[in-house]
């Protein structure tokens, strides 16, 4: 067996060796750098890869998935309302909106449900509304009586109707007598907007004052003693 014997590296043996073999160690040199030019691509492209896995596991959509969502948005079909449904559910908050300023109307005094309805005209015009579809399940309105009881008077009377809402016996009875509507919101312009606990006219200049469904709230008696000021003595 022949037993190769590598000179010593720094003698003049392995110095004279490496003379004759510069080329090798550039392709060696080379080789390394490609090998390591290599890895760092295999490195950079396993990162990306373990990139795009961590941000779909994350709940991302990918491209490929998109054409389906337009699919099944363009398939959707909007729920369609009835009509029915939604006048029967508009009516029942009219009705519970009725009912809540009912109940306040009973509890604060003439000026505060006037500065009320000021604030908020809406709230009258529901209040009328829902008063309106109440009355309609009556066998009788009193308002009816009252305006047969005028158009029988002969003589022309000076009528205060007070808490008048739409002033429907200034409508009927109008050409017969004087009619002056009062109340808290003027629906029209025959309707003097007040306090029915002080009325802007001058003391006995009514005939007939009425109070028609309107006697309500906490000062009540303030309204009954403005009805005797302003009515004619005898």
């Amino acid at each position: 067996m022949v037993k190769v014997v590598e000179p010593v590296a720094g003698t003049e043996a392995h110095l004279k060796r490496a003379k004759r073999r510069p080329w090798r160690d550039k392709v060696r040199k080379k080789a390394r750098k490609e090998a390591a030019r290599t890895d760092r691509e295999k490195l950079k492209t396993a990162a990306q890869e373990a990139a795009i896995i961590s941000v779909n596991n994350n709940g991302s959509v990918k491209k490929k998935k998109k054409p389906l969502q337009r699919e099944e948005s363009t398939n959707a079909v909007e729920p369609i309302l009835d009509k029915d449904v939604v006048r029967d559910g508009y009516k029942k908050l009219e009705a519970g909106r009725f009912r809540f300023l009912n109940e306040q109307l009973y509890t604060m005094t003439g000026s505060e449900a006037l500065e009320y309805f000021r604030q908020d005209p809406d709230a009258f015009r529901c209040y009328h509304s829902g008063f309106s579809e109440q009355a309609k399940k009556w066998p009788t309105h009193p308002l009816n009586t009252i305006i047969k009881w005028l158009k029988a008077k002969s003589n022309r009377q000076v009528v205060f109707d007070l808490g008048c809402g739409d002033a429907k016996i200034a409508a009927a009875v109008g050409d017969i007598h004087e009619v002056h509507s009062f109340d808290l919101v003027a629906v029209n312009s025959t309707v003097t907007e007040c306090d029915m606990a002080h009325l802007p006219v001058e003391a006995s200049t009514a005939d007939i004052v009425i109070f028609c469904l309107s006697l309500m709230g906490t000062n009540v008696i303030d309204y009954i003693r403005e009805s005797r000021r302003v009515l004619k003595l005898g």
